[in-house]
């Protein structure tokens, strides 16, 4: 769908500027396209590279430092600016450099820094700045790292600059350090706005301008109105299907949020994405968007190497189309900056390391873009080229026809067809079915994601048909039919139909937070006193003002918005749809009646959940919070805290700090953070992960679905069929009473099967793997790997590396695969295969069948009658035999009956196809002439001078 190459890393050139690269811009002079980096200031500067294609590699061209009376304010920021013909990097974040621009040539040279600004108009510390070119001359817009304000400049000609506007923000929500850390500019519809960012603010502002800069109007969207992010560093603007989105990256929560932007400026979120371990975002540090042909695309990277890449939807949801990783070729980790361009058709790509050095440069090929958008008619046909078609509430079948195409069911009762190409179906969670009708099982893409809170396999029920599969979550059924009549299995998919997972923001504006009007005495603005209240709403929309005392709120009918403030506050919303806030104060919040939002502040809280879907969130210190009935969001935020699901469909997670979570009843999905959480999932089918901490995973009485993540974690499935995923870390499996799947994946894990008929693997590291009571499947995978079957008639696979197999009690089946593996097949009529490699095989009681594979192997039968048995000369060659050491002639067998031999006693050969034996000092030796050349082709070695017959043998 979007294939790439990696046409460079630049790790050559001119001075020592390829070191901490802080920040890339492409600049393009003349039409001809340049890349600019900065280095941090110590020992740095500047560099110019020519870019003559997409997949043309680098070429530096210039190289200049940075002057000895700079200052360091914070990581150099490049800004490009045109006044006349003349073409300029400015630097931010620079102390010195303010006032000052790079001159840059169309050939890459660069002619110094020059002033090109007034420093007194100017100023002297600057976070942001930016141009925007206007019928006369052009507008700079910058801000100031002293002071939250907003300033806009007029020039003239390049020899002057005029404040405009200044605008300042003021709340009591905003910290004194906030400052606005990034400002872009945009259009949406006729009206040109400036949207901005503060990190420690934690907002996104727009701020509708005129062509003379004079700011009309402005709007706040902050974090607080449930949006879910945290530290905004960087956005970007797109337009698409004549709407504009603005995508803000958040560090802070590892986060990008999509909001679109209408006319009026106040923004509208419209999804928002987390990286989950799954995706290369990790605390986001690097972010770009580039439009191409009516078609957007987004590439984020952080700390966990890497860069994903989403192209975005009509309605304002991410799609992802790619991850990549860091490799040995390229710089991908600790990202600095992303920086993208569409040259020629391809989107060229280039980024920066703060930890390696160089420039890495990627080429994306997105095809030809086609149709983009949505039709109200019963059919939508689309076209030859690579088509993103979303489904409207009138459509009954959407064709992509030709080229690679993106499908997105948004309602129920619809026909999807990709036609020829390599296609993405997206269903969206409805009630009723979706219809895909020509799937190409290994080219088409199947994306989950947008169903809602799924993560595994194990939330979906599958019932499989001649011709396709059926998949159902909820209440949503998508049937799927294959292009070529094909059946399709639950084993044909795997947990990539879920490569992100979308929360969806509320959609609050900045009048439900903070009124409008001023306070009045109609009863809907209610404000305490610095004392303890008792505040009690009536049936309208109330705004409570707690005060700083021990208050207590009961907001009564509709949809009440609460502020708590100082003190141990007691704040209930009742009916209607509320949103609380404890802030400062150890406070009890009770959601009541209705879908609310509650926030704990600073506090050792307590928080409860209503009757419905409520969203709950603890923030700072060690917190509890209780779901109720409903499908509820419960966030513990930071500190030690412990959030209970209740009876619904409920998404808890932990955040920073030693977390303990308990799902409940319902169907739940649970999500640990950054240190060492316990988490429950409790009755139902619940989806729990870890996190990065050595984690307490438990799944309860339903279907469970659990993964450790990183640490050393320790998973217990209890009562149902369970899948258990260790994931990174020394982690420790078990699988409780019922049929359960364990998985190991990376470190050195133990692996318990316990009761039930289980399925081990133990991944790749050396693992320890016990089968416990009942008929299992173990699969040792990479490692030196420890197998125990116990009870039951167990299979174990030993792997590619040493491995030691032991059976137990049963009918055991053991397979060593590669390596130089030991096999104990202990009670029980057994059947041991040693593979490839040097093998010791040891029977045990019972009647057992041991069969060396290739390798010089030594087999003991043990008690009971054995059978050894051999089918090619490479399984006992004359120069590498295999050993025997218990062979008893009248109760053992030597099995070459797939060979069609003829027994000759101890007379020489005299043909091909003949088994002989004789003695060898101490020793007994068979041997077998396959070809009729008179010389022994397979040798097996007894241990002993024992006398055969044709008895012994199973020809």
């Amino acid at each position: 769908m979007l294939d790439y190459r990696h046409v460079t890393t630049f790790q050559r050139g001119w001075g020592y500027w390829q070191t901490a690269l802080a920040d890339l811009e492409l600049v393009t002079v003349n039409g001809r396209h340049l890349l600019a980096a900065a280095s941090e200031l110590i020992g740095g500067g500047l560099s110019i590279y020519a870019v003559s294609g997409p997949d043309h590699p680098l070429e530096q061209r210039s190289g200049w430092g940075f002057q000895s009376d700079f200052t360091y304010q914070r990581s150099p920021e490049l800004a490009v600016l045109h006044f006349g013909t003349q073409t300029y990097l400015h630097q931010s974040h620079l102390g010195g450099a303010e006032h000052l621009g790079m001159g840059v040539r169309e050939n890459g040279s660069m002619t110094g820094f020059r002033t090109i600004f007034p420093q007194d108009v100017i100023g002297d510390r600057l976070a942001s700045l930016g141009q925007i070119p206007t019928s006369d001359d052009s507008l700079i817009y910058a801000s100031p790292q002293d002071s939250l304000s907003l300033s806009i400049f007029h020039t003239d000609k390049g020899k002057g600059l005029v404040r405009v506007h200044e605008y300042s923000f003021s709340s009591p929500h905003f910290s004194a350090q906030s400052i606005l850390d990034r400002v872009i500019d945009t259009m949406a519809g006729e009206n040109r706005f400036l949207v901005a960012i503060s990190g420690l603010g934690e907002f996104i502002s727009t701020h509708q301008i005129t062509e003379a800069g004079e700011i009309l109007d402005s709007n706040l969207h902050y974090s607080r109105l449930g949006t879910g992010y945290s530290v905004p560093a960087d956005l970007g603007a797109v337009e698409l299907a004549g709407r504009t989105y603005i995508i803000l990256a958040s560090p802070g929560s590892s986060s990008l949020t999509v909001f679109r932007l209408p006319a009026n400026g106040v923004l509208v979120p419209t999804d928002h994405v987390i990286d989950e371990g799954f995706t290369n975002f990790q605390s986001i540090s690097a972010f770009d968007v580039v439009s191409f042909q009516g078609r957007s695309f987004i590439f984020a990277g952080g700390t966990d190497g890497g860069i994903t890449v989403f192209t975005l939807q009509p309605d304002g949801k991410l799609l992802h189309l790619r991850s990549i990783s860091d490799s040995f070729e390229m710089v991908l980790s600790d990202l600095a900056d992303i920086e993208t361009a569409v040259i020629d058709g391809r989107i060229a790509l280039f980024a920066s390391s703060t930890s390696e050095t160089g420039i890495t440069q990627l080429s994306f090929d997105p095809g030809t873009i086609g149709i983009t958008g949505a039709w109200q008619a019963m059919q939508v046909t689309g076209s030859s080229h690579n088509d993103m078609l979303l489904s409207l509430s009138t459509n009954r079948v959407i064709r992509g026809e030709q080229g690679d195409d993106i499908l997105i069911a948004r309602h129920a009762g619809i026909r999807l067809s990709g036609g020829p190409g390599e296609d993405i179906f997206v269903p969206r969670n409805i009630n009723g079915r979706i219809v895909i009708s020509d799937f190409e099982f290994g080219r088409d893409q199947l994306d989950l994601s947008q169903l809602g809170m799924i993560r595994s396999l194990y939330q979906i029920r599958f019932h499989e048909f001649d011709g396709g599969i059926s998949l159902r979550f909820h209440d949503t059924r998508i049937d799927i039919f294959t292009h070529n009549g094909r059946r399709l299995t639950e084993s044909d998919f795997t947990n990539d139909l879920f490569p992100i997972t979308h929360y969806n923001p509320p959609a609050l504006e900045l009048d439900e937070l903070i009124p409008a009007p001023p306070p009045s005495d109609t009863g809907e603005h209610i404000i305490g006193t610095p004392d303890s209240d008792v505040l009690s709403g009536g049936t309208g929309p109330d705004i409570f003002g707690a005060g700083r005392g021990d208050d207590t709120v009961s907001a009564g009918g509709g949809n009440d918005t609460i502020f708590g403030h100082g003190g141990a506050d007691e704040l209930t919303g009742e009916t209607g749809n509320d949103l609380i806030f404890g802030n400062i104060g150890d406070d009890v919040l009770r959601g009541g009646e209705g879908q609310d939002r509650i926030y704990g502040g600073y506090g050792q809280d307590r928080l409860f959940a209503g009757s419905g879907a409520d969203l709950l969130h603890g923030e700072d210190m060690n917190d509890i919070l209780h779901g109720l009935r409903g499908q509820d969001t419960l966030n513990a935020g930071i500190g030690d805290d412990r959030a209970f699901g209740g009876s619904g469909p409920d998404l808890v997670l932990g955040g920073t700090g030693r977390d303990h979570l308990d799902g409940g009843d319902g169907n739940d999905t649970l999500n640990g953070g950054e240190m060492r959480d316990t988490i429950m999932g409790g009755p139902g089918h619940d989806v729990v992960a870890g996190g990065s901490g050595p984690d307490s995973l438990l799944g309860g009485s339903g279907r469970d679905s659990l993964t450790g993540g990183e640490g050393d974690d320790r998973l217990l499935g209890l009562l149902g069929v369970d899948l258990l995923q260790g994931g990174g870390g020394n982690d420790s499996l078990f699988g409780g009473i019922r049929g359960d799947r364990l998985e190991g994946a990376a470190g050195q894990d133990m692996l318990f099967g316990n009761q039930g008929p289980d399925r081990l693997s133990g991944g790749m590291g050396s693992d320890t793997l016990f089968g416990g009571i009942h008929d299992d499947l173990l699969f040792g995978g990479g490692g030196n790997n420890v197998l125990e079957g116990g009870k039951g008639h167990d299979s174990l696979f030993g792997g590619v590396m040493n491995d030691t197999l032991s059976g137990g009690i049963g009918r055991d089946i053991l397979d060593g695969d590669k390596g130089r593996d030991h096999l104990h097949g202990h009670a029980g009529n057994d059947r041991l295969s040693g593979r490839i490699g040097q093998d010791i095989i040891s029977g045990g009681y019972g009647e057992d069948t041991l069969i060396g594979g290739v390798g010089s192997d030594n087999l003991t039968g043990g008690a009971g009658s054995d059978v050894f048995r051999f089918t090619s000369a490479v399984t006992s060659p004359f120069h590498a035999p295999d050993t025997i050491e218990d062979f008893l002639p009248g109760q053992d067998f030597l099995d070459m009956s797939t060979l069609n031999l003829a027994f000759i006693g101890r007379r020489v050969f005299r043909g091909d196809d003949q088994v002989r034996w004789g003695y060898h000092a101490r020793e007994t030796h068979v041997a077998a002439d396959l070809d009729g050349d008179g010389r022994a082709d397979l040798r097996i070695i007894l241990n002993g001078r024992i006398a055969l017959t044709a008895d012994d043998f199973l020809l």
